[in-house]
């Protein structure tokens, strides 16, 4: 992930920019390719991620951490809670409602629980959710 943060108008908005590279740099930008494959099998292959780079995946991860979103601002962690799984993700609807979240399906839900670590299972009242429990927030909305 590369940000692109140039604004191209007017003149400099060339569409098909491809085939005009082609046509008026073609033999620079092969050379320009040939040098960066030079420099790269140099450094056996290995790069520096620009700390932009860096960056920009971070915000993305934090934009689009739609679960985190969710235990952050409605759950509790705790090894003596649980909660019942079926309120659990009415819950989470309920907050994607409210903040205009896409609504993930409970499969995928339950199963992005689980790769976060948070154990489901099944007694004699029901599916539970252990360790987390909804905070108050949760449970008026």
């Amino acid at each position: 992930m590369i940000p692109f943060n140039a604004r191209i108008e007017g003149n400099n908005d060339i569409k098909n920019y491809a085939d005009y590279l082609l046509k008026n740099a073609g033999e620079y930008v092969l050379t320009w390719i040939i040098e960066g494959a030079q420099k790269i099998i140099q450094k056996n292959f290995q790069l520096t991620t620009p700390a932009c780079v860096r960056e920009a995946i971070g915000s993305y991860r934090e934009n689009n951490d739609w679960l985190g979103h969710f235990l952050d601002e409605c759950c509790e962690l705790g090894k003596a809670y649980q909660e019942k799984s079926g309120d659990f993700y009415t819950a989470y609807r309920n907050f994607c409602n409210v903040t205009g979240d896409y609504v993930r399906n409970s499969a995928d839900f339950y199963t992005a629980i689980e790769q976060a670590g948070i154990v489901r299972f099944r007694n004699r009242q029901g599916r539970f959710v252990r360790g987390i429990r909804l905070t108050e927030k949760a449970i008026l909305n």
